[in-house]
């Protein structure tokens, strides 16, 4: 019997530690804040990863946009397309569906790839395919399902990403060596967070696709921004 009741005890304090890890890293987590936008007269408010249905992408550019020390998006240049670095969103799109169809070939008649330098990522056929589905027709999107477009991108940028869901659980896709981009979502919405702890946006420099996710918003007039800031 007391052998029983440790093995009991054993199991009670390994459940108790999983919950108070998962805690320290939802904790550790949060110390990144969201990214919001606003306009110049403080009369919009918005988000800093623009709710077109592309909202996963656009914050995963933001993401990247603040590591300063990056000046690539696409890492490794044997995945370019005419060795030309994204300029656009549909740049972006037109590679991202081109990594797909080259994964879904690569697999055969297999319906999974576990890619051998890409940590906590195994491409999984079906949701390659619905990726490139929905990408197909992307302007009538209301958010990309699924997580083969984070992996993808995280294999493009060279970066891990870490994704908060609206569950309390995080996914980590990518190898947690390299930079890291941080996500949350609401289940249909995705927030972008500070690539530091301190509440300050002095390192966002590079705002190439910040700038360029606004074009054409309902409450800006041609050639305005909003501009990215912190809400409590």
């Amino acid at each position: 019997m007391s052998s029983i009741k440790s093995e009991v005890r054993k199991g009670e304090g390994a459940g108790a530690g999983e919950a108070e890890e998962k805690a320290k890293a939802i904790a550790d987590f949060l110390e990144y804040k969201i990214i919001r936008s606003e306009s110049a007269d403080k009369q919009f408010e918005g988000d800093g990863a623009r709710g077109d249905g592309l909202c996963a992408m656009w914050a995963m550019l933001i993401g990247w946009s603040l590591l300063q020390a990056r000046k690539n998006l696409v890492k490794d240049p044997r995945f370019l397309i005419n060795d030309k670095q994204p300029e656009t969103m549909q740049d972006l799109i037109d590679l991202v569906i081109k990594v797909g169809n080259g994964l879904i070939s690569y697999m055969g008649d297999e319906s999974s790839y576990k890619h051998p330098d890409l940590k906590n990522c195994v491409f999984m056929k079906w949701e390659l395919q619905f990726m490139l589905f929905q990408l197909g027709d992307f302007n009538e999107l209301y958010t990309i399902q699924g997580k083969a477009h984070f992996q993808i991108l995280a294999m493009l940028f060279g970066v891990s990403i870490q994704i908060l869901d609206n569950e309390g659980g995080i996914e980590y896709i990518g190898d947690d060596q390299n930079d890291t981009i941080r996500l949350s979502t609401n289940g249909g919405h995705y927030h972008v967070h500070n690539s530091t702890t301190e509440d300050t946006l002095f390192h966002f420099e590079n705002r190439h696709w910040w700038n360029l996710q606004w074009n054409n918003h309902p409450y800006l007039k041609e050639g305005e921004t909003l501009t990215p800031c912190f809400r409590d």
